[in-house]
């Protein structure tokens, strides 16, 4: 992972991590009764874009690695190797774990999925995350038996994990389907769900602040059945796909749309 400062010509590269840097673990309150070790893994890969924060030199992506951290149960002897999928970001020039996959080991209780039953832990972060305000982190997180869009602020060690939305939420139109990976900025996120990934019928683009508290109201954008701009009003010309990947600046938002195509 690297970045350039684009203000003059011939800057250099900075890096950020690389395959054979150690991955930073997530924060955690060591438990009575468990040992911790780091195991000094070092990146397996980062499989998504980085993202950068509008206002400032903060990125965020997700890096795979082998376990990093080996638990053992004082007891028994017993160990439990964890963590291989997190998101990393650097707020402040220093690289750390913003989020991590195994929220139900003892002492990681932070990294649990919010709004679902006890000891959810997230199984993986599809996409490229986002960050805004220097070090808040909005991401998808799949989890067993769902998906949602959450967001946390890396810099504190005390921040909860906050549910924007999940495929459980009730009351959308996209309960039971999907969301797909947020963008975030000027304390605003916006992110697509539908209520079929592969034939959406409802669901849209929607806007959400950056609370802290689970469930802030949501602001449908645009929406799966809305007129394309620029056409007649019928069957043929309302959007019925809307593309994952959306650019936001905190107040416009871009995005892809297809629509219907009358048959020749």
């Amino acid at each position: 992972m690297l970045t350039r400062d684009m203000s003059g010509p011939g800057n250099p590269l900075n890096v950020i991590a690389t395959r054979t840097t150690v991955a930073p673990l997530p924060a955690y309150v060591p438990q009575a009764g468990y040992t911790y070790a780091p195991t000094g893994a070092t990146f397996n890969e980062f499989p998504a874009i980085p993202r950068i924060d509008q206002g400032s030199n903060t990125v965020a992506t997700r890096g795979q690695t082998p376990p990093v951290m080996e638990i053992t149960t004082d007891s028994s002897g017993d160990k439990t190797s964890v963590g291989t999928a997190a998101i990393y970001t650097n707020p402040g020039g220093t690289l750390l774990s913003g989020v991590s996959n195994f929220g139900n080991q003892p002492g990681f209780e932070r990294y649990l999925v919010p709004g679902q039953p006890a000891g959810t832990k997230f199984d993986q972060f599809p996409g490229s995350p986002t960050v805004a305000d220097g070090s808040k982190i909005a991401f998808k997180g799949n989890f067993t038996g769902g998906t949602g869009v959450y967001w946390t602020d890396a810099a504190d060690a005390n921040s909860a994990m906050y549910r924007i939305a999940d495929n459980t939420t009730a009351g959308t139109d996209f309960t039971g389907g999907s969301t797909a990976p947020p963008t975030a900025a000027n304390g605003q996120v916006v992110f697509l769900a539908v209520d079929n990934e592969d034939n959406p019928s409802k669901g849209g683009i929607y806007k959400a602040p950056l609370l802290t508290n689970n469930n802030p109201a949501l602001t449908k954008i645009i929406g799966i059945g809305a007129v394309a701009p620029g056409f007649t009003v019928n069957t043929d010309n309302r959007f019925t796909r809307l593309g994952e990947a959306l650019s936001f600046d905190g107040r416009f938002t871009a995005f892809w749309g297809g629509r219907r195509q009358r048959a020749h």
